[in-house]
């Protein structure tokens, strides 16, 4: 649509640029990306104000990070210096407190000049925030890592930071992609993800440290270990060559699971009253759960000609209820994992080698089937959340490509980041396809096929759908 006068982007002024809404929506944006991966039982973060505290890293005092790669010009000066730095930040939260900065060494450098000043400041604080990670330098649209560790000398400050034994030392980790931590872990009490947050990062990054803002992220992304680079070629592209990739395919142990994400608070999630649903397959409704009432199975029974007929394609409800158990008021995200155990019909690890390829293949170990959000829940109040799950979501792809539902038991994973609730269901009966996949003529045998004119479209043999896809290239 090429009509300005009617297209809504086109009515925008430069009124409309760098309102107070919008800079409201970036901060409220950047606030909700941050992810609080570790916390030591909740006694390091958040923040006491009024304290000693040394912020260290090369990330220290950054502005540019934040943006990323893509970006334009956001400060009418030309440069950055309307972006507020981690430093400024963080001494505008320490009310009535001395914040000091030191960079200790460079995000990649091998200089250690400055590492023996930082551990100096950092032995005089109360607390000490390492502000480390990567940036453009390391990972952008056109460079690759083969590493996901830190770069340069940043494992040698955290180290010498960490065996200072400060209780209270958070480690604060900017970065775009996966990283991994390795015994970085374990050496320090909190960990914080903040990724690339925009431009006013370091103001959320301030808030959720020092308690103002209640940390609600999760992890999009698996952070493996060290060795997973190791493992598998930087240039394998497929998903399910051992040891997998993703938190589909991934058999390993990760440092941080996709989907991980701390709070302040505390959280407990619990099943609601069941009622009978007639959408539902069940022969037996709970067959059994254990003292807790933490796990509940189901058993469903169907026939192919269910499915034939079109009856299948079952609607299961999953009623929980979540309680904020804690001290402060928060948000939460519940997300419904579906983990798949391996039946007859799939392909066991210890039997999946491909001859041709050299590779060994994994099944799919979990898929994200939905999620649900809860605002603002004060201590002490539960909201009741609803999970719709259409059982066609549990179909595979087989090796022709055909999506279908196997046999077997599926584990129904409700996690928040935290706790874990789970229900199984046990499906009997054979495999059923659900949706089969675009099969294309051989181009070859029509190449010597007399009758081919070499112009004519051969769609004969293609879904209807894809035929009128075919003729419009």
């Amino acid at each position: 649509d090429n009509n300005k006068e009617s297209h809504p982007y086109f009515q925008y002024d430069i009124d409309d640029i760098d309102t107070v809404e919008y800079q409201a929506l970036a901060l409220e944006a950047a606030h909700q990306s941050i992810v609080l991966l570790k916390n030591n039982g909740g006694t390091t973060l958040p923040l006491q104000k009024g304290r000693k505290v040394a912020v260290i890293g090369p990330h220290f005092n950054a502005t540019n990070v934040f943006l990323s790669n893509y970006h334009g010009a956001r400060c009418t000066s030309g440069n950055l210096d309307c972006i507020v730095t981690p430093l400024s930040a963080i001494k505008t939260a320490n009310v009535n407190g001395s914040t000091v900065g030191s960079m200790g060494c460079t995000v990649s450098s091998m200089d250690n000049n400055g590492i023996a000043q930082a551990v100096a400041v950092a032995k005089e604080a109360d607390d000490v925030i390492l502000m480390v990670g990567i940036d453009g330098s390391q990972e952008n649209e056109g460079l690759d890592r083969y590493n996901t560790t830190l770069p340069g000398l940043q494992h040698e400050l955290v180290r010498q930071i960490a065996s200072l034994k400060n209780s209270s030392t958070t480690l604060v980790v900017i970065s775009g992609g996966s990283m991994s931590l390795s015994s970085l872990r374990d050496m320090v009490p909190a960990i914080v993800w903040a990724g690339y947050g925009g431009e006013r990062a370091a103001e959320a990054l301030a808030d959720v440290l020092y308690g103002a803002y209640n940390p609600s992220g999760k992890l999009a992304a698996t952070w493996y270990p060290e060795d997973y680079v190791k493992e598998i070629p930087l240039t394998e592209m497929s998903l399910t060559v051992y040891p997998g990739r993703t938190h589909m395919f991934y058999t390993g142990e990760p440092e941080f699971s996709f989907g991980h994400g701390l709070s302040y608070t505390s959280w407990n999630l619990k099943w609601t009253k069941r009622s009978k649903n007639k959408e539902e397959l069940v022969s037996e409704n709970i067959q059994h759960h254990d003292h807790d009432n933490q796990h509940q199975q189901r058993i469903l029974h169907w026939a192919t000609t269910e499915y034939v007929s079109g009856i299948v394609g079952k609607i299961l409800h999953f009623d929980i209820e979540i309680t904020n158990t804690g001290e402060y008021t928060g948000k939460q995200t519940v997300l419904l994992f579906v983990v798949p155990k391996i039946s007859p019909h799939v392909v066991s690890l210890e039997e999946a080698d491909n001859k041709d390829e050299g590779h060994t293949y994994v099944p799919m170990q979990q898929k994200l089937l939905s999620y649900q959000n809860v605002d603002e829940v004060l201590p002490g109040e539960h909201r009741k959340l609803r999970f719709r799950v259409d059982t066609l979501e549990l179909a595979v792809a087989n090796e022709d490509g055909d999506k279908t539902v196997l046999p077997g038991e599926y584990i129904f994973d409700f996690s928040d980041g935290e706790n874990h609730l789970q229900q199984s269901i046990l499906i009997h009966g054979p495999p059923i396809v659900v949706e089969v996949f675009p099969k294309y003529p051989d181009h070859d045998d029509n190449r010597n096929d007399p009758g081919n004119d070499g112009d004519k479209n051969h769609t004969e043999d293609i879904p209807t759908s894809m035929a009128r896809r075919v003729e419009k290239m």
